[in-house]
């Protein structure tokens, strides 16, 4: 009835057709509810099966999204993806509600990309990995990781599809910037609590080193700007960095992470000009802070690693040394015959280095 008296005011009159529609949507809401509560409320039960009860939600979800298109109504459309996907989550019905969320996601970005409803894309994008990180707390038996894990590479996937589409490059910069945040940083987030389980050993360290090499390879294709929007190579690019180097911290043992964190702050301080911007340069000082830390014994058990290994620090700090001076003149051409303080820092460093893991382990080198 209420179905029916949303669509009669919507023909109507023209300052009853928003009003109109929003009853619509309340009437196919109250559908959807009747159709959950006809299997899943006790006294209500008509239904017994979990597995028709998910097929005529996703039915009634899909019906609700044709009404939305035949409108263009964004308050249908919300109400259509967000109803369905909370019947995704209280329907334990395993693959099936699995793959209406995969369906539901594709219904989300599809719409995103005919009407440009962005909101109802982003929303998409949430729901369907708040969904999924439900499924992993309450339905731990419900499915086998294998197959969690096999949807959430799916939503990943189907998510940076769409970002290749060319209507889709055609949105906002920060829309798309966000969009893609959300994407990586949510699919890691849910990929290190899913892949543990299937494996003998906690790799979270190894997970987060090959997710986040991943990344920066997608980062290094965007900046071609064939395929993806050139801007989305630096949430890429640094979000890869960060989640690998956070792998380096976690897996890395021993003195073993002081190198492999310098190493990596001279290839960020060498890639700076390919990536662009000042916050290549601050995660590269980031990561050269973060190698100076690890190498102090205090944080690996109270003893100095060999001569050779801080030997090997502080060549490395004397090539980052090299590279902060030579990006110095490169930002600031205009400096004339002034002196660039700023590599003085990592070169006091890398004498310290020198003085106190290498010099001071030489017996006969006090001279020194």
């Amino acid at each position: 009835t209420l179905t029916g008296l949303g669509m009669w005011l919507d023909k109507w009159k023209e300052r009853f057709r928003q009003y109109g529609r929003v009853v619509a949507s309340g009437g196919l809401a109250a559908g959807y509810y009747t159709i959950y509560a006809s299997h899943f409320v006790p006294s209500l039960q008509l239904v017994d099966s979990a597995i028709l009860a998910g097929i005529l939600l996703t039915l009634w979800a899909g019906l609700m999204l044709a009404y939305a298109v035949w409108k263009k109504s964004r308050v249908v459309a919300v109400m259509a993806i967000g109803l369905a996907f909370y019947g995704t989550i209280v329907n334990p019905s395993g693959w099936l509600s699995l793959f209406s969320a995969l369906l539901l996601s594709s219904a989300g970005m599809w719409l995103m990309i005919k009407f440009r409803w962005i909101a109802i894309g982003l929303g998409t994008v949430v729901a369907a990995y708040v969904a999924h990180a439900f499924w992993l707390g309450f339905y731990p038996q419900s499915t086998p990781d294998s197959v969690r894990f096999t949807y959430l590479a799916a939503y990943w996937l189907l998510f940076t599809a769409a970002l290749t589409v060319p209507k889709a490059r055609k949105m906002p910069e920060q829309i798309q910037r966000a969009f893609c945040a959300i994407n990586n940083g949510a699919a890691w987030c849910l990929a290190v609590f899913i892949v543990p389980k299937m494996i003998p050993h906690n790799e979270i360290g190894w997970i987060s080193i090959g997710v986040g090499a991943l990344l920066v390879a997608i980062a290094i294709v965007a900046r071609t700007g064939k395929i993806w929007d050139k801007s989305l190579a630096v949430i890429f690019g640094y979000q890869g960095i960060l989640i690998a180097s956070l792998g380096i911290l976690l897996e890395a043992t021993g003195y073993t992470r002081f190198l492999v964190m310098a190493v990596e702050a001279c290839i960020l301080m060498a890639g700076a000009r390919y990536f662009g911007g000042w916050l290549a340069r601050v995660v590269s000082s980031g990561a050269f802070l973060a190698a100076m830390f690890t190498a102090l014994p205090d944080l690996n058990g109270g003893e100095l690693a060999s001569w050779q290994s801080y030997a090997a620090l502080a060549l490395v700090s004397a090539v980052y040394t090299a590279l902060v001076r030579q990006d110095g003149k490169i930002t600031a051409p205009d400096r004339g015959d002034q002196p660039d303080v700023v590599p003085l820092f990592p070169a006091f460093l890398t004498w310290i280095i020198a003085v106190a893991g290498v010099f001071s382990q030489w017996t006969y080198a006090s001279g020194i």
